[in-house]
């Protein structure tokens, strides 16, 4: 290294990746290391954002990927192709959350007038049940 001071801004980068990624990774010189050569490389801070951004959105929440949320993986040489890649949300085996379908992909929520008759009939069954008990155990008592 030449006598000039050091501008790369390590900590801002290992800060913003513990905090999108809730992890705890140090300042430490093997994470500078790899911090260092994709500067030398060109990339900005900025860069380094958008890669902790785009992958933290895939892989946070996906069990066997958010392990790789880490310097070694997101600093390496795969970076470039990391920065140029198009945000995506990670997959979910398949399944799509009931929120996430469109209005035709689910089932009209019944009226309020509904709800309330088949509470009604519900209720009236089950009063006529303990009637019919109530009148059983008076036979039997006699």
């Amino acid at each position: 290294m030449s006598g000039k001071p050091d501008t790369i801004p390590y900590k801002e980068i290992i800060d913003y990746l513990n905090s999108k990624a809730n992890k705890s990774f140090k300042n430490v010189e093997s994470n500078k290391k790899l911090i260092r050569a994709r500067f030398n490389d060109g990339y900005t801070l900025e860069n380094f954002k958008r890669v902790i951004d785009v992958k933290t959105l895939e892989w946070l929440n996906d069990g066997k990927m958010a392990d790789y949320l880490r310097p070694t993986t997101l600093f390496g040489n795969k970076f470039d192709q990391y920065l140029n890649q198009k945000p995506k949300r990670a997959k979910t085996a398949g399944v799509v959350p009931s929120w996430m379908k469109k209005p035709s992909q689910t089932k009209p929520l019944p009226s309020l007038a509904k709800v309330n008759e088949d509470m009604q009939a519900t209720i009236a069954k089950k009063m006529a049940e303990l009637n019919n008990l109530g009148k059983a155990n008076a036979r039997k008592a006699e």
